[in-house]
């Protein structure tokens, strides 16, 4: 997503041309990227033991899956950054647009921003979250070697990726439905601007 609209910023003119043959090559890359993390976290590992979830980590790749785990932490703090700077160069620019192709494309790519700025605080604040109690929790088993069951039963209620991935549709829902109103709204406003401008000029004639 981030990449799709570092593409828009740069292109926003020729942005809506591009879109079907853009939105093809970046699902392929996304599936790459997520396919290669699945190879290299899970390569040459011993299943000896049955599992459940993927989070039941085989012992002799846990720090390969640790490394991915803080990787994903720093892309997305990294995404967070990125799509915070696109929201306010776009903010920048809306003014100074003179067609109004490229000041409805400037809209269209704030309400994006605003929407992926949400989603990506809430990729990074969950990935975090996990992380760091998933942390806590080992070494509390560390200590205590009789509590393992129940440190896999917390890790299981702490991983909330799952539920965020079945929310998120209705989140996106949400959003720009509030995001049809405003637009809406911004729409009256200047048609009634517009009328009264309008009403003025032919009033002092």
């Amino acid at each position: 997503m981030i990449v799709e609209r570092i593409i828009a910023m740069f292109n926003v003119g020729r942005y809506e041309h591009s879109t079907k043959k853009m939105g093809n090559c970046l699902i392929a890359l996304a599936i790459l990227i997520s396919v290669g993390q699945s190879v290299w976290g899970y390569r040459n590992a011993e299943f000896n033991e049955p599992h459940i979830t993927c989070l039941e980590v085989p012992t002799n790749r846990s720090s390969q899956i640790t490394v991915l785990n803080i990787l994903m932490i720093f892309v997305h703090f990294i995404a967070v950054l990125i799509i915070t700077f696109i929201y306010f160069v776009h903010r920048r620019h809306i003014r100074s647009a003179q067609s109004l192709t490229t000041r409805f494309q400037f809209s269209e790519n704030l309400t994006s921003s605003r929407l992926l700025i949400t989603l990506s605080f809430m990729q990074f604040a969950l990935f975090i979250t996990y992380s760091i109690a998933r942390m806590c929790l080992a070494k509390k088993v560390l200590i205590n070697l009789t509590e393992s069951a129940v440190y896999r039963s917390n890790i299981l209620a702490l991983y909330l990726v799952s539920e965020y991935t079945l929310l998120l549709p209705l989140i996106t829902m949400l959003f720009l439905r509030r995001a049809k109103q405003a637009r809406q709204s911004d729409i009256r406003s200047m048609i009634q601007l517009a009328a009264h401008t309008e009403f003025a000029a032919t009033k002092e004639k």
